[in-house]
């Protein structure tokens, strides 16, 4: 099952990647933080695109708008991230 998570509406987008590298180094994590938000384009505008881009906060927009591509795209991400960076 597919959780959506949406950007809290009370925090902009800066205060948003400052406060989850806050969290992660308060848990003693000081390695570099991406985060990725897979979005429809129909919500996403290209202005909020390049405001969440510019905070460090890269939006994928999958071509196909269902949300089975959405999690396509995520699940593709994950392997490739997963074969980057080996446990050993």
């Amino acid at each position: 099952m597919l959780c959506h998570f949406p950007f809290p509406n009370d925090l902009d987008p800066d205060s948003i990647y400052r406060n989850k590298k806050s969290s992660l180094e308060k848990m003693g994590y000081r390695g570099a933080l991406s985060i990725k938000a897979y979005v429809d384009k129909e919500k996403f505008t290209d202005g909020l695109v390049s405001v969440y881009s510019d905070a460090g906060i890269e939006i994928i927009i999958p071509r196909d708008e269902s949300e089975s591509a959405r999690v396509h795209s995520l699940l593709v991400d994950i392997a490739m991230w997963a074969l980057e960076n080996p446990a050993t």
